[in-house]
C-alpha cells in the first residue's frame, strides 16, 4: 500500500473521529440547555403554584380572620370577658356563628390568661386547652394580632387571635382587656378541598419543634 493512500484514510479517519466527538459534544451542551430548560419550566411552574395556593389560603382564611377582627373591639363582649357572663358568650359565639364564618373552634380569655369560654363543632373538647405558653399572651399583648398552626390531638389548627378592646377602638390602641382565638381544622375533607380547588396533592407531614 502506497504512503499516501494510507495518509489519506488517516486523515478520514481523523475526520470521522473528530466528527463523531463534535457530535457527541453537541448532542451532550443540548441535553444540558434542554436539562435547564425543563428545570426553570418546572420551577416557575411551582413557583406558579405555590402564589396561586398562597392566594387561595389567604381566600379560605379570610372568614377566620373576620372573625377575630369583628368580635375583639365589641363592648358587649369585653363585658362577658370582664363579668364572667358566659350565658352571653354562649348566644352570640355559638355553633350557628361558627358555622356562619366557617370556622371550628373559639377560645375566649380573660386578661390574667386564664380560659373563659370555649366552643367547637367538631365534637372533640381534646383542644379546649391549647397549652400555649406565658410568653405567647405576653407577645400577643403587644402585637395585638397573630396567625399561626398548631398540632393538637384533633389534627392541625390554623389559628387566629386577637386581643380584645372597647367597640370605639378598632385600631386596638387601648391596653387589651382579653384574648380572642378562632381556628380551622386541617381535617381529611379540607385538604382534600383545598386539593381539588389548587389542582395539587396535598398532604401533611410531621415537622420539627418549630
Amino acid at each position: 500500500m502506497k504512503i499516501g493512500n494510507i495518509k489519506v484514510r488517516t486523515r478520514l479517519i481523523c475526520s470521522v473521529i473528530l466528527l463523531i466527538i463534535g457530535f457527541l459534544l453537541s448532542f451532550i451542551s443540548f441535553r444540558h440547555i434542554e436539562r435547564k430548560a425543563i428545570i426553570s419550566l418546572f420551577k416557575e411552574s411551582a413557583r406558579g403554584k405555590e402564589n396561586v395556593f398562597d392566594k387561595i389560603l389567604e381566600l379560605k382564611g379570610n372568614s377566620l380572620e373576620t372573625l377575630v377582627f369583628d368580635y375583639t373591639y365589641w363592648d358587649e363582649m369585653l363585658a362577658s370577658v370582664n363579668k364572667e357572663d358566659k350565658s352571653w358568650a354562649m348566644t352570640n359565639v355559638s355553633e350557628s356563628v361558627l358555622a356562619s364564618y366557617k370556622v371550628n373552634a373559639v377560645w375566649l380569655y380573660k386578661p390574667d390568661k386564664q380560659l373563659f369560654y370555649f366552643i367547637n363543632n367538631i365534637n372533640n373538647d381534646k383542644i379546649q386547652k391549647l397549652d400555649l405558653p406565658n410568653e405567647f399572651f405576653d407577645k400577643l399583648y403587644q402585637r395585638r394580632l397573630d396567625h399561626f398552626f398548631l398540632n393538637t390531638p384533633a389534627g392541625l389548627l390554623e389559628m387566629r387571635a386577637r386581643t380584645i378592646h372597647p367597640g370605639d377602638d378598632e385600631t386596638r390602641q387601648t391596653n387589651p382587656q382579653g384574648f380572642f382565638f378562632s381556628a380551622i381544622l386541617w381535617n381529611d375533607s379540607y385538604i382534600k378541598e383545598l386539593s381539588e380547588i389548587t389542582d395539587c396533592k396535598i398532604t401533611l407531614s410531621p415537622g420539627g419543634k418549630d
